[in-house]
């Protein structure tokens, strides 16, 4: 609780976000998707050179028809050879000085 202001439940933020779409998180985007070190940020920089770093990792989603199409499921070793869940990976490239 901060003041008057309580967490809302992620009920209510898987809600809001199918309501309003995947515009927003791409203005989001589109507006901070840039280098943010420059020359004087430790350690964003070697020898003139922009230092990055990829990293990546994987979401479990809800087990739908939709998501299924869209991005799969990852393979394992059992008889099956299909993952239990549907599953989106992701990989991040990050600017070492900054971390963005």
């Amino acid at each position: 609780l901060l003041g008057n202001w309580h967490v809302p439940a992620k009920s209510s933020l898987f809600r809001a976000r199918q309501r309003l779409g995947a515009e927003p998180l791409q203005v989001l985007f589109a507006a901070t998707a840039k280098p943010m070190a420059d020359e004087s940020t430790p350690g964003a920089f070697w020898r003139g050179l922009r230092l990055l770093a990829v990293d990546g990792t994987c979401w479990d989603v809800a087990d739908t028809e939709a998501n299924q199409a869209a991005f799969g499921r990852p393979g394992n070793g059992r008889g099956t050879k299909r993952s239990a869940f549907v599953q989106v990976r992701m990989a991040a490239l990050v600017e070492v000085g900054s971390h963005a």
